[in-house]
């Protein structure tokens, strides 16, 4: 059973909440930001959360709106093609596929727990995060995301694993500018005011949904 616990762990720590906002008992604070500084261009992302306060809520989706114009091509990246099971089970997805690193810490009933993540290009649309514990024993764990368009939806995010309770309190993911063109993994999208505003919308398995900003300088 605890090991199903960090493997809920790993899976909170891919995605569990980006929102710079307070709640009753906590505030998440979080900052999404495209590394181009003009729109068209070839560009990262950069994800840097953590929550503040002693419950923090636990979220189902996120959906993350970038910038007009922006676009998602993980299908110029070879896709990994193992199920959940199978890179639940220690299968890993190839070199060629990853797209992205980070890691996370969650809470659970054992105490805090570290995780890896990693991203991986998954389809033509698609991603795949798997998070990857090492101790006290070796455990992973998956959550994919879908994008369409400027918009990149995450989820659902499980809030347990063995029926016990999993709560992400930080995370950093780092998805590298990647090609060029139309074979860039990501391209800006629209400047506005001089500055790329990415919107992230959240819903709980409790709680109100929470909807927040941040933003990063640009021209043209």
């Amino acid at each position: 059973m605890r090991r199903k616990a960090l493997v809920g762990l790993a899976v909170a720590g891919l995605a569990v909440g980006l929102p710079a906002a307070a709640l009753a008992t906590f505030t998440q604070v979080s900052k999404i930001v495209l590394t181009a500084t003009k729109s068209g261009q070839s560009s990262g992302i950069n994800a840097n959360v953590h929550a503040k306060g002693t419950t923090p809520e636990q979220a189902k989706r996120l959906v993350a709106t970038f910038p007009t114009g922006t676009t998602f091509r993980p299908g110029t990246v070879p896709a990994c093609k193992l199920t959940n099971k199978q890179i639940e089970s220690g299968k890993k997805c190839p070199k060629s596929s990853q797209i992205g690193t980070g890691s996370a810490v969650a809470k659970t009933i054992v105490g805090n727990v570290n995780a890896k993540v990693g991203a991986f290009a998954s389809g033509n649309k698609n991603m795949v995060l798997v998070g990857t514990v090492t101790s006290p024993t070796t455990a992973y764990t998956v959550i994919r995301a879908v994008t369409s368009k400027n918009v990149l939806n995450v989820g659902p995010i499980p809030n347990k694993a063995s029926g016990l309770p999993i709560t992400l309190t930080s995370l950093k993911v780092n998805l590298p500018k990647r090609g060029t063109g139309n074979h860039a993994l990501v391209t800006a999208g629209k400047c506005v005011n001089h500055k790329f505003t990415v919107t992230s919308a959240f819903t709980y398995y409790s709680g109100s949904p929470v909807m927040t900003s941040s933003s990063s300088s640009c021209t043209g």
